[in-house]
């Protein structure tokens, strides 16, 4: 077990803990840098808040993150990864 995690436990006081990954993943559009919407990834799940591009959002929902991401500049976009 991971020392921050021990110590999580310990302040706690209990012996049941869970470790939440939250990342944001800011998309903007490719060639003007225009805010465009966000993933929001939880642990191993994630989706998308924000997005008007419909055909973007039929096209990779249900994909692996990382298949997503490697999609982004076929749909014009780039990104910025923030983690929580």
């Amino acid at each position: 077990m991971p020392l921050a995690m021990a110590i999580c436990r310990y302040l706690i006081g209990t012996t049941t803990y869970r470790v939440v990954n939250v990342m944001v993943i800011k998309l903007y559009q490719m060639d003007t840098l225009e805010y465009s919407g966000s993933i929001i990834v939880n642990n191993n799940t994630w989706e998308y808040r924000d997005v008007t591009d419909d055909h973007m959002v039929s096209v990779t929902r249900g994909m692996p993150l990382k298949a997503v991401l490697a999609c982004m500049a076929s749909f014009n976009m780039v990104y910025d990864m923030i983690e929580d």
